[in-house]
Formats: C-alpha cells, sequence, structure tokens
C-alpha cells in the first residue's frame, strides 16, 4: 500500500490517471494524523489486497447477479476502521436507472421515478456510516441519543448543518473534496446499478397479502430495519442504532446501506422532481417542497424494510435541527 501525508493532490492525479500508479480501491483516512502529517492517508489497490495481508476479500459474493466486484470484508476485523480512521471505497462512474424500475403496484400502486442517469466521474465513498468515534474526533462533540456502546455506533442526531462542518473540517485536514453525497451518487453506491429494493440484486415475488414478510426477509441480511422505536438511551441490544459493519456488505463492499440510521444527501427533497432535467451529474431540485428539507435515504433502526429500499426518498427536519435516526456517510468528490 502506498501511504501518504495529508496531500489531496495525490489521490486527484491517481484518480485521473495522471500517474502510472495503480488506482486505489480504498482510501483510508486516519483521524488521528495532524495535517502534514505523514500516515495520514493510505491508498489500497486490489494488488495490495490480493495477498491477503489486509484481511479477507471477497471477489464473487455477486457474481450470479452479474457484479464482479472486491470486496474487502476485512474491514470489520479492525475496530481502528471504525472508530479512528475513515475507509472509503471507489465507486466507478456509471449510467443507470435512478430508482426501482418494476415496482408491482400490488401495495399503493405507485411507480417511482426511473430516470437514466449518468454519473461522469468515479467518486470515493465511507463503507459505514459516520461513527460516533469518528464525529468526535473531528467535531470534538457527540450529539447522538444512543451512547451506550456508542464508539462504532452510527452518529446520529446531527444536524445538516452539523454534517457540513464535518465534511468541511475534513476537507481542510486533507486537502480532499469531501461532503455529503449527491441522492444519485448514494443510490448507485448503495445498490450498485441494481433495480430491485435491496442490494442484493435478487427480487423475490410476493402478493397483497405477503409482501411486506417477504421484503423484510429481503433486507434481514443487509441492515437493521424494524427495532423498536427508542428516543432514548439505550444498549445496541436492546434498541436504537447497532454498531456498523455487523450485517452483510454490498457489492460494493459497503456497509449499513439499508436501515441502521436514515442516511443525508445534499439534494432538497421534492416530491415532484424525478431528475429528467438534470441527467448528468445531477444534484437534485433547486428548491424543496418540505420548507427546505434535504433528502434522507436508506430507512432507519426502526422503520420497515419498505422505507429502507435503496430508491426510498425521505426527507428530514429544518436544517438546523438534529433527528435520533439520522446520520450520514462521506464522498471524497471528482476533482
Amino acid at each position: 500500500p502506498k501511504s501518504a501525508g495529508w496531500i489531496g493532490e495525490e489521490l486527484q492525479d491517481v484518480s485521473a490517471g495522471v500517474t502510472a500508479v495503480e488506482t486505489p480501491l480504498y482510501v483510508i483516512i486516519d483521524l488521528t494524523k495532524a495535517k502534514g502529517e505523514v500516515g495520514g492517508v493510505t491508498y489500497l489497490t486490489a494488488t495490495d489486497l490480493a495477498d491477503g495481508s489486509w484481511g479477507p476479500c471477497e471477489t464473487n459474493a455477486f457474481a450470479d447477479v452479474g457484479l464482479k466486484s472486491i470486496i474487502w470484508t476485512g474491514v470489520t476485523n479492525d475496530a481502528a476502521y471504525a472508530t479512528t480512521k475513515l475507509v472509503l471505497r471507489r465507486i466507478p462512474a456509471a449510467t443507470f436507472k435512478l430508482g426501482y424500475l418494476a415496482w408491482d403496484a400490488i401495495k399503493t400502486g405507485w411507480i417511482e421515478p426511473t430516470t437514466e442517469i449518468t454519473l461522469t466521474k468515479p467518486y470515493y465513498i465511507g463503507v459505514y456510516p459516520v461513527t460516533q468515534n469518528q464525529y468526535s474526533l473531528i467535531m470534538k462533540t457527540n450529539p447522538s441519543v444512543f451512547k451506550t456502546e456508542g464508539a462504532t455506533r452510527p452518529v446520529d442526531s446531527p444536524t445538516y448543518q452539523n454534517m457540513q462542518a464535518f465534511c468541511s473540517a475534513l476537507s481542510g485536514t486533507t486537502g480532499f473534496a469531501c461532503g455529503l453525497p449527491t441522492y444519485a451518487q448514494w443510490e448507485y453506491a448503495a445498490n450498485t446499478g441494481f433495480t430491485t429494493p435491496f442490494c442484493s440484486g435478487v427480487l423475490q415475488k410476493y402478493t397483497s397479502t405477503t409482501w411486506e414478510t417477504v421484503l423484510t426477509a429481503m433486507v434481514a441480511p443487509y441492515g437493521c430495519c424494524g427495532r423498536s422505536s427508542a428516543t432514548t438511551d439505550v444498549a445496541p441490544d436492546e434498541g436504537g442504532t447497532v454498531k456498523v459493519g455487523g450485517y452483510l456488505p454490498n457489492g460494493y463492499g459497503l456497509y449499513d446501506v439499508h436501515g441502521n440510521v436514515w442516511e443525508a444527501v445534499v439534494d432538497y427533497y421534492n416530491a415532484n422532481y424525478d431528475y429528467a432535467s438534470d441527467p448528468i451529474d445531477p444534484t437534485g431540485a433547486p428548491t424543496a417542497t418540505e420548507n427546505n428539507k434535504h433528502m434522507r435515504v436508506g430507512g432507519s433502526f426502526t422503520m420497515k424494510a419498505e422505507y429502507a429500499r435503496a430508491h426510498y426518498r425521505g426527507y428530514d427536519f429544518a436544517e438546523n435541527k438534529g433527528n435520533v435516526q439520522t446520520g450520514f456517510r462521506i464522498v471524497i468528490n471528482p476533482f
């Protein structure tokens, strides 16, 4: 692996193909390192991961549904990657359908938007939602309700302004363009381009009386949904959020994309916006239909499976108000 100080330009050169260095699949940011300190960033390539020294990887986990990728499952073996370091995975540029193509209209008859979207540049996105320990290292505070055994639970209750401040502070330290993902970036990374409800790439048959049971079973291996609606601190095994990385990863090696905490994105929530007018690297509607509220996606620990679908679009409270069910995941944006 290549280790470097805080120099965002190096990752830019690698991603843009300026150098002959192999493009990194993963970027590891050490949050305990000061700006300019050697070892602040480590880049892992496919070659680095192939020898097993970084722990196990999966290469055929989603081959039966047409996706072949390297998933670094060894990231879950070291708590540092969820406490003192941030790990991000490279997501390729892609053209895909935004929204679920074939909702069978069994429950309520809706059909979700299916606009063809192009993301023109690769980007890096966190393998986990930001955890409480990671947030505290940058922000020197922890707004979370669920603090018991909280170091590796996702941070909950930050305001949108807090999330932006976290990303800004991290950008200042690293030199990278850190931020919240757009909705298109989040959905593609979460569902790896599949048009199925969840990241498995599999759609099981159901009827008007079995749809909820089937959807619950489909999401169960990948995320924490349908738990208690606790709003006061409880241990992970008693309700609320759970520790990150405890469920199966998706095809790009991202964990907790369904359930646990809703994840904020930069797009405003607009119930009537289908992205057809902004199909290239979209940033969403220019205005919100819900009082300047931003979208939140992925469902949460207390929501039913239908709300944890990758294509479901919810909205959060005002920008200066946190929510116990909401957290966030960061991206290093295109350069």
